[in-house]
């Protein structure tokens, strides 16, 4: 009996919270979706949208070579060419290399490359 009356209050409340249809289309129009800002600001705001994010092309150069971004995979030869440069010579390193937008202060080399390309490769 108690367990009836329980389950009762927790459905009407649960109820009570669902908003009628007339309110969602109003709390729809309402509803701007705001950039951070300050302490909540991304560093950097050039990224490419998530939803249009597309797969990168693989392009066939000639027999056993293609091209995926900035990257030569050569399967032929069984080897990946990447640009880059060298980002530190001294210094406590973390990492061996990183993309553009990566850890740089801790990295000694800087490619020229998205890290999905690379992983792709």
């Amino acid at each position: 009996m108690i367990f009836k009356f329980i389950a009762g209050v927790i459905t009407t409340c649960l109820l009570l919270t669902l908003p009628l249809s007339s309110q969602r289309a109003e709390g729809a129009e309402t509803l701007v979706k705001e950039k951070p800002v300050g302490r909540d600001a991304p560093l950097w705001d050039n990224s490419p949208d998530p939803a249009a994010y597309t797969l990168p092309a693989i392009k066939k150069i000639s027999k056993g070579i293609f091209r995926i971004g900035n990257i030569i995979v050569n399967k032929s030869e069984g080897f990946v060419s990447i640009n880059g440069e060298i980002n530190m010579d001294e210094g406590l390193v973390e990492y061996l290399a990183c993309g553009p937008r990566g850890k740089l202060h801790e990295s000694v080399l800087k490619l020229d490359v998205d890290p999905y390309y690379m992983q792709i490769a």
